[in-house]
């Protein structure tokens, strides 16, 4: 069974990210100001297969996680790169302040932790 009919097509848009085979690792933050943060890896194909993407896609929630902004692409890559073990953080001090960090793994083996930081309440 091909991983296209493993796993409902549809994960996104072209107009939100993507539309990627399949959604995996979420992970949830809460800021101070109530505000929710979610980070998910999106998949197409296999790992550093032809034709393959990865991408970390981030939505905001500015009432608790009652309903959600649009997506926003952290990053989207093709065959040559894995994007892995992503997670989101709100600054505990300070809500303007969240952080993301992932593995951007490189099919000839290794790769950079990666870090992205919002300063504007994850509108940016």
């Amino acid at each position: 069974m091909s991983p296209a009919s493993t796993f409902a097509p549809g994960c996104g848009s072209a107009a939100n990210g993507g539309d990627f085979d399949r959604a995996t690792d979420p992970w949830t933050a809460f800021a101070l100001d109530g505000s929710a943060y979610q980070l998910a890896l999106t998949l197409t194909g296999t790992t550093f297969g032809a034709g393959s993407q990865t991408a970390l896609l981030v939505s905001r929630s500015n009432n608790g996680g009652a309903t959600w902004g649009a997506t926003t692409t952290l990053i989207r890559d093709g065959a040559g790169f894995f994007n892995d073990k992503g997670s989101i953080t709100a600054d505990s001090r300070d809500a303007r302040f969240v952080y993301a960090t992932w593995d951007r793994l490189v099919a000839a083996g290794g790769g950079p932790t990666m870090f992205a930081r919002s300063i504007d309440n994850g509108l940016s």
